[in-house]
């Protein structure tokens, strides 16, 4: 029984992933504050389901990006390649449709960039306002986190994550239940799937 509502699970994520599946043309139309030349880092997987990476000309703070996706896709973008943690103010990610978009970033605040032309990307930031009140409860365990040397003493403070995460986790349920036709749930989903007893996950797809 447990193998059929989990193959019953599997047949819902990948039918409402079909159902998004096309092959667009996307454009994306950015602005740059502080760099008025040079290139940008951008990655995201195609409509061949393959990872590109793309650097693209700033001039006189402007760039264009075009491209073929099948589906709205995770994107990602670096001030260059010597941007590799997440944590860097210079990287960012943030979701794109088959659209005309907009994008606005300012070096060293490649998070705060402001995007439109997005539907995804506009639920994401949605989703993540609402979570943001945790994470900031969160941030002095988070950073007390980062500072531990030592593992024994880190994976204390990492289990102590655990009240926030069940917090966010609500968030993100509800939010799967009321945003049934969106492409991040499905994709929000997949996550949850190990810790959601499974007619939980029936029940958000049923209504």
């Amino acid at each position: 029984m447990l193998k059929k509502s989990l193959f019953f699970i599997v047949v819902l994520l990948l039918s409402t992933t079909i159902l998004h599946a096309q092959n667009n043309k996307f454009t994306l139309r950015g602005e740059i504050k502080g760099m008025t030349s040079g290139h940008l880092l951008f990655g995201y997987t195609d409509n061949n389901e393959q990872y590109v990476q793309k650097n693209v000309p700033v001039k006189n703070g402007k760039f264009q990006l075009e491209g073929m996706i099948s589906e709205p896709t995770n994107m990602s973008l670096r001030l260059d390649s010597t941007v590799r943690y997440m944590d860097d103010p210079n990287l960012t990610d943030f979701w794109i449709e088959a659209s005309d978009m907009q994008l606005e970033i300012v070096v060293g605040k490649f998070k705060e960039f402001k995007l439109s032309g997005s539907k995804t990307n506009e639920e994401e930031q949605e989703l993540n306002r609402q979570q943001a009140p945790i994470r900031e409860e969160m941030r002095p365990l988070t950073e007390a986190y980062k500072a531990e040397k030592d593992h024994e003493k880190a994976a204390a403070i990492r289990d102590q994550f655990e009240p926030y995460n069940e917090r966010m986790d609500v968030i993100t349920d509800e939010f799967i239940k009321t945003h049934p036709d969106s492409y991040l749930s499905p994709y929000l989903m997949r996550f949850r799937l190990m810790s959601l007893p499974v007619g939980q996950v029936e029940n958000a797809y049923n209504h």
